[in-house]
């Protein structure tokens, strides 16, 4: 570092220099803003940066302290070159400069990765499409089918009413009671319908034959309720059964 006025630690000036240089900003290729330049060494009185703009090359720029003020010229910025040399203690060869060669495989990665993604996309979005464009040609076919086959089943099930009540007509229709039922047949379901009619028929036989009268004028016809008053008993494998004398 060169020497200033300066009360400043060694990280406390690296952690100002790099505040610097992160003013300056770009967008990269995947749209991204971030800083420029990297900070790599200071060497003298030039900070040494790599530009991510200009596929991370080595640049120096000029940098000036003012107290603890650290000051940077952008303008400056110069190519530099990296120099390698032996360690006094032995020969080691020094890899080569790859980390750009690194960051673009990085990047060329991830672009891939992004345009499968993108184009997977945009096949699920075609697809969606087609189905929807699909099922929009068929639900009014649907709907139409469904109207249909609720209006074919009403009819089907007004059908078997009128059916049930012509069986009836004849007998019932001096009924206040059926024709009521006829009346508010939309209120009663076919088994409901069947039901009543069936008890109304009975009801009103049941009553007609057992109030009706004789052709001679005699006494009207009552219904005969056999009562059994056994006089004896046999005994059977299944108990006392009684028996009928005459």
């Amino acid at each position: 570092m060169p020497k200033a006025n300066f009360t400043l630690n060694l990280m406390e000036q690296i952690d100002e220099i790099r505040a610097v240089l992160g003013e300056k900003k770009y967008r990269d290729s995947w749209g991204y803003e971030c800083s420029q330049y990297c900070f790599v060494d200071v060497q003298g009185d030039e900070v040494i940066v790599m530009d991510r703009a200009d596929h991370y090359r080595i640049y120096g720029m000029k940098m000036t302290m003012d107290g603890d003020k650290i000051s940077v010229d952008f303008a400056s910025a110069t190519r530099k070159k990296t120099t390698y040399a032996d360690f006094d203690e032995g020969a080691d060869d020094s890899a080569p400069f790859v980390f750009e060669q690194a960051v673009s495989d990085v990047a060329t990665y991830m672009s891939g990765q992004v345009d499968a993604a993108n184009e997977e996309k945009a096949t699920a979005e075609a697809n969606y499409t087609a189905v929807k464009d699909e099922l929009d040609e068929m639900k009014p076919k649907y709907d139409a089918y469904v109207v249909a086959e609720q209006q074919r089943e009403a009819a089907a099930i007004e059908a078997a009413k009128d059916a049930e009540f012509r069986k009836f007509d004849q007998h019932l229709a001096d009924s206040a009671d059926y024709t009521a039922l006829k009346k508010d047949r939309d209120k009663y379901t076919l088994e409901d319908i069947q039901s009543q009619c069936a008890i109304m028929f009975t009801q009103k036989n049941l009553n007609t034959n057992f109030s009706r009268k004789p052709k001679d004028g005699g006494a009207p016809l009552t219904a005969d309720v056999f009562e059994q008053k056994p006089q004896a008993e046999v005994n059977s494998r299944y108990g006392v059964l009684p028996t009928k004398t005459n």
